[in-house]
């Protein structure tokens, strides 16, 4: 159990698309990224807004948010096969909507993929920074990210940014699966690891939430088959729909 004040116990999915094969290697994906958020800042108001949910001034600059508009690339930057990068003609430049950036690390804290909340609402709440179909472009696929802590208490939630804000608030390391259905992409992310919890977002009665737990009993399977013991997180549903929104009310979870 999880409240204000610290921790004790208690108590045919789908398959989203895999990476282009004419993607980068993580290093030079990584060295791009790097490269972009050199030359981006965070906006007062994006950092604002990361405050307000719960990360602290030390947490948005160590996790490099940036805020992004497309436009050049980098001077001298070569990006070929990076998705979010692509070249007319001699010049590289870089895709996405404006919006928040929000990198994606693999276990070694590389930046494999970078998701984006746009600014405008209207085109959706989080996009990939992709580059597919375009000349010297890539798709990012989904991966999972890995927000990584000293702790050794692994937790698994939804999204990026969640892990993020789950890692900060209880110091222990948190995978972020970009959609439930795309569970598939932490199995690479597990190392050693033993046992987990899951801290999926709570849906109304219907296909959606249906959809969750049918993943959730498949992913639940697969890490039971690499011998590795799940716990679910639950809290009061009625306060906050995710763990990090049920973290910022004081709400308590239950392991």
């Amino acid at each position: 159990m999880i409240g204000r004040g610290g921790i004790s116990s208690a108590q045919e999915p789908k398959r989203l698309p895999v990476p282009r094969s004419n993607i980068a290697s993580i290093e030079a994906r990584n060295s791009a990224y790097q490269a972009l958020i050199a030359e981006e800042r965070l906006s007062p108001s994006h950092r604002a807004a990361l405050l307000r949910r719960g990360l602290s001034l030390h947490e948005t600059d160590r996790s490099q948010y940036r805020t992004h508009f497309p436009g050049r690339a980098p001077v001298g930057l070569v990006p070929e096969g990076v998705p979010g990068f692509y070249h007319v003609g001699d010049t590289w430049l870089t895709s996405g909507p404006p919006g928040l950036l929000i990198p994606v690390r693999d276990r070694e804290g590389r930046i494999a993929a970078c998701q984006v909340r746009p600014d405008d609402g209207d085109r959706g709440k989080y996009l990939w920074l992709s580059s597919s179909g375009k000349p010297g472009g890539a798709s990012s696929g989904a991966p999972c990210h890995y927000a990584k802590t000293s702790g050794t208490q692994l937790w698994i939630t939804e999204g990026p940014l969640k892990a993020d804000l789950v890692a900060s608030r209880l110091g222990q390391p948190c995978l972020g699966i970009a959609g439930v259905a795309n569970w598939h992409s932490a199995l690479p992310l597990l190392g050693d690891v033993k046992e987990a919890i899951l801290a999926f977002d709570e849906d109304q009665p219907g296909p959606a939430r249906e959809a969750v737990e049918a993943n959730a009993r498949a992913f639940t399977q697969a890490l039971a088959e690499r011998g590795v013991k799940i716990l679910r997180a639950t809290w009061d549903w009625s306060q906050a729909k995710g763990i990090d929104d049920a973290l910022q009310a004081g709400c308590t979870i239950y392991i």
